[in-house]
């Protein structure tokens, strides 16, 4: 395996904390070439802290950059759309930090945009890499016929003062962050159900977004607070998915319970019951997902292979999150305390 040029767009938190240690685990396939950000200063921060020479002047001079083969797209969402475009214009490789884009007329233009090219296009969901998914996946398709019929998928990202890292209200700004913990968390659990069981028909029933009921100080916070969902797929199968990054409970929830005929089965700790057996399923992760995943994009562009999440893929988690932003219910405290 040889090694890709990457220069980034967007340095924050985000990059600082995930892409960039594992850039620096996988120095011998990852060559960053340059960063550039917004703001200068930013960038400056980063140039100095982590030896990182070249600062673009701008997108357009870090696009025009010949020894530049790969984009990593980590600023914020809303800008997201507009930079894998151009990115595509100059023939680019392309990875972009979750969520992808927030339209599905934005995805379309992108899978157009890229239809006659070899360009490797993906979005990073590094829990499609973690171990426990491999072996999910290996476990559900061996055992799916004992477990029977699959009825209703639990999925749960509640975080306990859980507001990400940010710079600027990033993920807390819906000018710049798009969406809130529907969107962020969202782009992780909705993806593994869609992933896991190959979902295409399905119908909205419910979608409720809470505001203003916590306090919060010193950031701008304009996004949902709780997001609850709720989605029926191939007619019988429901789906509730509930995510905040302000729930009060005492310790952070993320996971997902699949309830089936004889029994049930989580991700990520892969416990499971099984015509009334408890067990779980052992494995030891030696490897960090997202340097599986920064390997194996590597992998696509030098060996010219097609990426493990391709767009047609990302289109259908696009389009779901969409469609429950578009049919939600607002529950805001301060309608509730102006009567």
């Amino acid at each position: 395996m040889s090694k890709i040029n990457i220069a980034v767009i967007g340095c924050g938190k985000h990059f600082e904390d995930f892409h960039l240690p594992s850039f620096k685990r996988l120095k011998q396939h990852i060559s960053i070439s340059g960063i550039f950000d917004i703001n200068l200063n930013r960038a400056k921060y980063i140039s100095k802290k982590y030896k990182i020479k070249k600062i673009y002047k701008s997108i357009s001079d870090l696009l025009k950059d010949n020894h530049v083969n790969t984009v990593d797209i980590c600023s914020p969402p809303i800008f997201h759309f507009k930079q894998i475009v151009e990115s595509i214009k100059f023939k680019k490789n392309i990875i972009v930090e979750k969520p992808f884009v927030l339209k599905e007329s934005q995805i379309n233009k992108i899978i157009n945009l890229s239809k006659n090219t070899n360009l490797k296009i993906m979005c990073l969901q590094h829990s499609r890499f973690r171990l426990e998914t491999e072996k999910f996946c290996k476990f559900l398709s061996k055992k799916k016929n004992k477990f029977g019929k699959l009825f209703f998928i639990e999925a749960v990202a509640n975080y306990s003062n859980g507001i990400p890292k940010q710079i600027n209200n990033s993920f807390t700004d819906i000018k710049i962050a798009g969406g809130g913990p529907l969107l962020d968390h969202g782009s992780h659990l909705l993806d593994l159900v869609l992933f896991f069981l190959n979902f295409d028909k399905y119908k909205i029933k419910s979608s409720f977004f809470f505001k203003n009921f916590f306090k919060k100080k010193n950031i701008v916070y304009n996004v949902e607070e709780i997001a609850i969902v709720n989605a029926l797929f191939d007619k019988t199968i429901l789906l509730k998915f509930e995510t905040s990054y302000l729930s009060h409970k005492k310790k952070n929830n993320f996971f997902i319970n699949f309830h089936f005929e004889n029994g049930f089965l989580t991700w990520p700790t892969l416990e499971y019951r099984l015509n009334n057996i408890e067990n779980s399923i052992k494995f030891k992760s030696k490897q960090k997902a997202s340097d599986r995943q920064f390997l194996h994009f590597v992998d696509c562009v030098v060996n010219n292979k097609k990426p493990f999440i391709d767009l047609l893929e990302t289109k259908k988690l696009v389009i779901l999150i969409e469609k429950f932003y578009q049919k939600g219910i607002y529950i805001n405290n301060y309608d509730k305390n102006n009567k």
